[in-house]
């Protein structure tokens, strides 16, 4: 049997064969880079659409107690944002002091 010799041409061309391939692979439109990417980019996805569905709940909650006329809720809220007192009530306002110390 004869041996026939591989020419130095041939493991250039396998050489940027294999190059171009890998480069396809990590580099290309749907490249394992990209791939990677995008999943970073879903998993942020899915946290902020966990976060406003909790933010949905929530709200949902408060409407149901709202629309229940839960009357400590009711009173709550009142006091809250109407700055609301019940009768015989005082309310205290301190000013808030600096950090600093006086000279």
């Amino acid at each position: 049997m004869s041996k026939t010799k591989l020419t130095p041409g041939w493991k250039v061309a396998f050489l940027c064969t294999v190059i171009m391939l890998l480069a396809w692979l990590f580099l290309g439109q749907r490249g394992l880079i990209k791939l990677y990417k995008q999943d970073i980019e879903k998993q942020e996805h899915d946290n902020r659409l966990k976060e406003i569905r909790d933010d949905n709940r929530a709200l949902l909650e408060e409407i149901q107690s709202l629309r229940s006329n839960d009357v400590k809720k009711i009173e709550q809220l009142a006091r809250e944002n109407l700055n609301l007192i019940k009768d015989n009530e005082v309310i205290y306002r301190f000013k808030e002091t600096s950090d600093e110390e006086p000279e």
